[in-house]
């Protein structure tokens, strides 16, 4: 665009609203109630004016809550299109939360928006730390053709555009001066001036001869003075002017005849000139990434699915507005200031005592649902048995070591709440599990009596006397069924655990051999080629003296590697199942670390828990895997999604080298490749010299931000002086991560068998049967019909995958393809689904029951 041509300005009057950000949450939302009751008198006042509401309709249900009288009138502009709202429910961390919040979000705010009255169908992403690069396909999926970009494009130019993996494309307008280039326009004799100046600053980023003028920013009040100020000013030969909204706005770029010539992005949106994207909230505040990470994979991997499993198979009530409640209030900390850990501590207090909430609905949901599976109300199948049912949640067949406790009353419950419970039922010795009549290898761990509280719906709570048995055994379940193994109880002692034969710090299995070091370093020998990773994990400690958006090392102190160290290794446990080592130090002055390492016989993950006692102040605390594999790329998931990333390139200045990790990451050669599977972890860079990669476990710092503005905020409790516990695994494997089946590896490591101890006989085989190449995203109710379903899957791979089948083992009335927002049928099948699933496609089915 040269500055000869005439731009059309096209004024935005909107609000940024971070919910809680420097100031905490109900501290903003008081300021959020004068700032649209301001609004509302503004809009009653002039029947022209337009708004823009953030994007997100939480910011309404904060308002209502204080003001719900307030609702109908909130509608009327709505409806009238002033007041402009949707689609996100909140403007989430895109990196930081799953594909499936991701569409969650859409899905309850693009609700929202039409119970108010409309819905602005824009993607506006005018503040997130990047864009994921399955968004196009998201968005189009919920008819979205066009997004607004904060950050990620810094071509300094305004229109793109931007594809998916899948191919699917939007319209990206990246607001190439920030979301306040007009941040409050002047008075009329001021404003040819002002805009003159803006023209000449930014015509040249337009390709379509539209730029947008953002009056507004973060907490900004509406601009009550701005059709006063623009009286009398319509343009001139540079420029003409006008108040619209972004639907129209973005309707006159569509119709440019220079569309064709837009630049071109593919995939994920992260340019990070000057650290413009802030990777350094990847890793801040770690202990908020953890536990959202446990809670999204709890709800979307087990509550959702077994939930349908119970519904289908047992006729048991789907509970999708106690689901439903769970995932809005998760959802409140997916807000990019919240869940990238770049608030002040009085928020992120606010943040875990959500969690907390959120973990306490999904244990009961879960609880009820298991309670339902406990008991058997159909007499003939009562044979005073007891029962082990193991689920399988996933579409891949299961040989599993699982660790699970079994309780036995030992007596009835007591008479009162003040009296001590009988027993009168003797101890139990050992156990046998039996399926179809065949014993099944189990081994127990821990046999405890203790007293259990026991609640009912008729009673006051009682005490009763228990035995707890913590068992290891071997099941072998099919996708999506369920398994009963038989409980015979035995009163002769248990056999103690036969241990293997080898060096004591050595474990060797069918895949791999592994030796744990005396430096804590483990060396791993895949046995197929004698491949070995020597030396890989161990951890190093560096200075940070940057703040929590960004890491900035202290070139003038050198790092500390743990493994310069000496480690205290020992077996804890050795058995036909399993051998776990417990890795310890306690000569690092401001760390206790104990890290067990659980290698299994029949698997070749390797897995870690590790807890970290952190006293460290302004450190940055890494796990490092030298793999000494010569790429200078690794490949990664994303949101429903699989890609490749390098290092950044050389060209960027200022830039930071983390980069996002969700489920894993697989750095591997075409011989020989390292997975790791990070449960939350989300920061790691790959090597310069492309030999192996680092995670970052623990950023403690003490500033919100360097910024001057924000530069008075101290963060204590951002150095995350607190024990934190770590689980993640590796998984060693030879050629490339498709032939390794790292997706499917690692979603069963996500997600456990659920197991029962019940008086039921459960035996449910297949209930859904998919091509074992798409991975399942999820299994839920449909969000506006009781009696539909979703099952959604993915192709991972840069690969069309051809007859690929879906078969479903149990009665429905109909199966359909149906777009993300579930309101609009792609396709109709008959009794058997056979479909095509295309490079990084997205499919979403129906099963109307």
């Amino acid at each position: 665009m040269t500055q000869l041509e005439k731009i059309n300005f096209h004024i935005i009057s909107h609000t940024h609203w971070d919910r809680e950000w420097y100031l905490p949450f109900e501290v903003f939302r008081l300021e959020l109630v004068k700032l649209i009751d301001n609004l509302l008198e503004i809009l009653e006042q002039d029947s022209s004016f337009i708004f823009h509401l953030d994007g997100q309709t939480i910011i309404l249900q904060d308002y209502l809550e204080i003001k719900p009288h307030k609702k109908e009138q909130i509608k009327k502009f709505v409806k009238s299109g002033n007041l402009l709202i949707g689609p996100w429910y909140v403007l989430s961390d895109q990196f930081l939360t799953s594909g499936e919040s991701t569409i969650r979000n859409f899905l309850y705010g693009i609700r929202d928006a039409k119970n108010f009255g409309g819905v602005m169908y824009i993607g506006y992403c005018p503040d997130q730390f990047g864009q994921i690069s399955q968004l196009p396909q998201i968005l189009n999926g919920f008819n979205i053709k066009s997004a607004i970009i904060g950050r990620g494009i810094q071509d300094s130019i305004a229109e793109h555009n931007w594809f998916g993996l899948n191919g699917d494309s939007v319209l990206a307008i990246a607001l190439t001066h920030w979301y306040n280039n007009a941040q409050r326009l002047p008075d009329k004799e001021k404003l040819h001036n002002y805009l003159d100046k803006i023209y000449t600053m930014q015509s040249p980023t337009s390709r379509s001869g539209n730029i947008f003028l953002m009056n507004g920013c973060d907490h900004l009040f509406a601009q009550k003075d701005l059709k006063e100020n623009l009286k009398g000013t319509s343009g001139n030969q540079k420029w003409q002017i006008g108040e619209t909204s972004l639907p129209e706005a973005i309707k006159s770029i569509l119709e440019s005849p220079n569309k064709t010539n837009f630049p071109i992005y593919y995939g994920e949106l992260r340019d990070d000139n000057n650290r413009y994207i802030l990777a350094g909230t990847l890793s801040s505040r770690v202990y908020l990434k953890l536990i959202n990470y446990s809670l999204e994979t709890k709800l979307e991997k087990i509550i959702e699915p077994l939930s349908v499993f119970c519904a289908i198979s047992k006729k048991i009530k789907y509970q999708y507005e106690e689901i439903k409640y769970a995932w809005e209030l998760l959802m409140e900390n997916h807000a990019h200031d919240s869940i990238c850990g770049c608030s002040t501590d009085e928020v992120h207090k606010e943040m875990e005592t959500r969690f907390l909430k959120v973990n306490q609905v999904t244990e009961k949901i879960k609880e009820n649902l298991i309670s339902d599976l406990h008991h058997c109300d159909e007499p003939a199948m009562i044979n005073n048995k007891q029962y082990l049912q193991a689920i399988n949640l996933t579409n891949y067949n299961r040989i599993d070591v699982i660790e699970t406790e079994l309780e036995f009353p030992m007596g009835p419950a007591a008479e009162h709440p003040s009296a001590s419970p009988t027993i009168n039922k003797p101890e139990i010795k050992n156990i046998v599990l039996k399926h179809e009549g065949k014993i099944i290898q189990s081994k127990i761990l821990e046999n405890t009596q203790t007293f259990k509280m026991i609640r009912s719906k008729n009673e006051v709570p009682l005490l009763r006397a228990i035995q707890k048995i913590k068992i290891l055994f071997a099941a072998d379940v099919k996708p999506f069924s369920a398994c009963s193994y038989e409980i015979e109880e035995n009163e002769r002692d248990g056999e103690t655990a036969r241990r293997r034969d080898g060096e004591e710090h050595c474990f060797e299995n069918e895949n791999y051999k592994l030796r744990v070091n005396n430096n804590g370093t483990l060396s791993v020998v895949l046995k197929e080629n004698n491949f070995k990773f020597e030396n890989i994990h161990f951890l190093s400690i560096e200075e940070d003296v940057g703040d929590e958006y960004n890491f900035v090392a202290n070139e003038k102190v050198k790092t500390t590697y743990l493994k310069d160290y000496n480690w205290n290794i020992k077996v804890i446990e050795e058995n036909d199942f399993r051998k776990v080592f417990l890795l310890a130090t306690d000569n690092i002055s401001a760390l206790d670390i104990n890290i067990e390492i659980i290698c299994t016989y029949n698997s070749n993950r390797i897995d870690f828990k590790t807890k970290i006692n952190n006293r460290c102040k302004n450190k940055r605390i890494r796990l490092h895997f030298p793999t000494n594999l010569h790429t200078n790329y690794l490949n990664a998931d994303t949101a429903l999604g699989v890609l490749q990333r390098a290092r950044p390139p050389v060209t960027w200045t200022n830039y930071a080298y983390s980069q996002p990790l969700y489920n894993w990451i697989d750095h591997s050669n075409e011989t020989n490749g390292l997975a790791f599977f990070g449960s939350g972890l989300a920061d790691y860079e790959l090597y310069e010299d492309g030999n192996g990669f680092a995670l970052t476990l623990i950023r403690a710092v003490g500033k919100l931000s360097t910024v001057k503005s924000h530069s008075l905020i101290e963060t204590p409790e951002a150095q995350c002086n607190r024990e934190i516990n770590f689980s993640y695994a590796i998984f060693p494997h030879k050629g490339i991560w498709e032939e390794a089946d790292i997706q499917k590896e690692q979603l069963i490591y996500q997600t456990p068998i659920i197991t029962n101890h019940s008086d039921l006989l459960l035996n449910t085989k297949n209930l859904i049967t998919l091509s074992n190449k798409l991975l399942v995203s999820i299994l839920k109710r449909a969000e506006d019909n009781d009696n539909l379903y979703i099952l959604r899957v993915f192709n991972p791979y840069n690969k069309k995958f051809n007859n690929c089948r879906l078969k479903f083992n149990f009665p429905y009335k109909k199966i359909t393809l149906l777009n993300l927002n579930e309101d609009g049928m792609i396709k109709e099948f008959s009794n058997e689904v056979e479909f095509e699933a295309k490079p990084h496609q997205i499919l979403t089915f129906g099963i109307e029951i």
